[in-house]
């Protein structure tokens, strides 16, 4: 198992039923959000409040600059996003573009250095990223492999422990005792960092 978070075969759609009184996404207006939700809101993308990026916390810097576009840098010890207008839903919305952006980047990257040091994979399998409540990432059969975009908030070495991972699966589909074995040759230090993971995974996951 992988860890609390199981590593599966299928892809699974997870979804949360509306309150029957909330109106459509569509019909959701900030000022009806602020009305409903109340403290929800303040708690939700507002500046002070931390998020982690490659394993370390960051603090969130919103800055309101109406004649300049959308923007997010990473700067100073702190995220720092620039919107014509600050509200915390739009606020949350960039944040979550930016992350799957270097999420995108950042994966790839990795996984090509992965690749090089696995005999069993000749080229790069089809990479998705996949927004999931409780897995860091699926191995389909057919070979193509999804990841959290969220993982991008893990350590490094927990996010080479997640493609190793996956691509060992390319060559043994079980957890068997053979599949432990190759993820050992090469990351001999998995346990430590699956502990470390798994350790994060719920804090990382809910923000």
């Amino acid at each position: 198992a992988f860890g609390a978070l199981k590593w599966l075969t299928e892809r699974r759609c997870l979804s949360r039923k509306m309150p029957r009184h909330c109106p459509s996404k569509n019909a959701l207006s900030v000022n009806h959000f602020k009305a409903s939700y109340g403290l929800l809101f303040l708690l939700v993308g507002i500046s002070g409040e931390t998020h982690f990026y490659l394993g370390r916390r960051y603090q969130l810097k919103v800055f309101e600059q109406p004649s300049q576009p959308s923007n997010v840098l990473l700067k100073g010890g702190q995220i720092q996003v620039s919107l014509p207008y600050n509200d915390p839903i739009s606020v949350r919305r960039r944040l979550n573009i930016w992350y799957k952006q270097r999420a995108d980047d950042y994966f790839q990257v990795q996984m090509n250095r992965v690749i090089e040091k696995i005999s069993w994979v000749n080229e790069c399998p089809p990479v998705k990223l996949v927004r999931m409540k409780t897995q860091w990432g699926s191995c389909s059969p057919k070979g193509s492999v999804h990841l959290n975009p969220l993982l991008i908030k893990a350590p490094r070495e927990c996010i080479e422990y997640v493609l190793v991972h996956a691509l060992c699966h390319l060559l043994e589909p079980n957890h068997s005792q053979r599949f432990y074995s190759v993820l050992a040759q090469h990351l001999p230090d998995w346990k430590h960092t699956k502990a470390k993971l798994d350790g994060m995974s719920e804090l990382l996951l809910a923000e």
